[in-house]
């Protein structure tokens, strides 16, 4: 029924009696079936409480998603911080193999691959493991703690290493995408810069033009990665949460990850801001020092103040990454509020409901 609004404004439809009958808000198969897995392996939360009502069980927007993540990140600074420098060195140890001796090419490729393969892998693993950490402690009152997401991040490590390489893959597969759609812009523009080589007179219109296309193109190929990391962010959370193989949690990261990428887009937008902000804060006064002391801008000190700013960069991408890995890890509840009622299932599991009714005889 879509004339009628249900649950946080959103198209209901009639609930029967009984909750094993319940479907959810659009989805066209029963509620239960989605925490089938969950119950079977003791994962069904049923003492929920208001604070699992506010900070799970509620539709967020992508600022309250923010605002959530770094209200958890304050509270636990430490574990977090943890948690992000173990992709975060492996990122920076693979720049640095890259970087220090170009001429070996199998150092370098070594480089390369830790960062940009390894890296965004521990990634993935540890947004499983924060999904299922964050949920048994505000669930249960269960400790949130560096140890204690690493255990469960082996013991789903099978799937999670699965689920977490077949996103990785995805990956590439966008780019490619995006590059395939981006030939056009690219042709129109070689032509034009060869019209002006030939001696053509640029128009304003012809421009204008041009730009519109580039704009259009870089915006339509930013969002279809944005969309394509909310999917994959959420292939983790699924093969933890919902104890699904590889091929299963793949498919629901695409289902659950749907029309996600203002929230992604949004996410990143913060963390690049914060990353470079501390980075800043940072610097000035290494920038105040210079400007005392009248330290001329000869090339070594600019290569040092170089090395000196994308150090700070580091350590503001270090403390930013949590806010990232936390707010994907609540994105799969904001998603399965959402899309499949789960705020409705674990309420109703909680209905008691009487007795069958015995006859007496007269």
């Amino acid at each position: 029924m879509k004339n009628e609004k249900g649950f946080f404004g959103r198209p209901a439809r009639a609930l029967p009696l009984f909750p094993e009958q319940w479907t959810s808000v659009r989805a066209t198969r029963p509620a239960s079936e989605f925490f089938t897995t969950m119950a079977r392996t003791g994962k069904l939360y049923t003492r929920h409480g208001m604070k699992a009502q506010r900070l799970l069980l509620q539709p967020v927007s992508a600022g309250d998603l923010i605002d959530r993540a770094l209200r958890l990140y304050r509270t636990h600074l430490g574990s977090f911080l943890g948690l992000a420098a173990v992709p975060g060195l492996v990122a920076v140890i693979g720049g640095l193999l890259a970087l220090l001796d170009r001429s070996d090419a199998l150092m370098a490729l070594l480089g390369y691959a830790l960062t940009y393969c390894a890296a965004p892998v521990l990634n993935l693993l540890l947004i499983g493991g924060l999904t299922q950490a964050i949920a048994d402690h505000v669930m249960n009152d269960e400790p949130l703690s560096f140890g204690r997401t690493w255990r469960i991040v082996i013991a789903h490590l099978d799937s999670l290493l699965g689920v977490s390489l077949m996103g990785w893959l995805f990956f590439p597969l966008t780019l490619l995408i995006i590059g395939a759609l981006s030939l056009p812009l690219f042709m129109i523009g070689s032509a034009f810069s060869l019209a002006l080589a030939a001696g053509a007179q640029a128009t304003w219109l012809s421009v204008v033009a041009i730009g519109t296309v580039a704009v259009l193109v870089l915006l339509g190929g930013g969002l279809l990665f944005m969309e394509a990391y909310g999917r994959v962010a959420m292939m983790p959370a699924a093969a933890v949460m919902e104890d699904q193989p590889v091929g299963s949690a793949v498919s629901r990261g695409f289902q659950l990850g749907a029309k996600t990428a203002p929230k992604v887009l949004a996410v990143f937008a913060f963390e690049y801001c914060l990353t470079y902000s501390i980075a800043m804060a940072l610097g000035a006064p290494l920038g105040a020092y210079f400007a005392s002391k009248q330290i001329g801008l000869t090339p070594e000190t600019a290569q040092t103040m170089a090395m000196g700013f994308n150090i700070l960069v580091q350590l503001g991408s270090l403390l930013s990454a949590p806010v990232g890995l936390i707010s994907f890890a609540l994105l799969y509840f904001d998603n399965r509020v959402r899309k499949e009622g789960m705020d409705v299932e674990i309420l109703a599991s909680e209905i008691p409901f009487p007795a069958e009714a015995t006859t007496v005889p007269s």
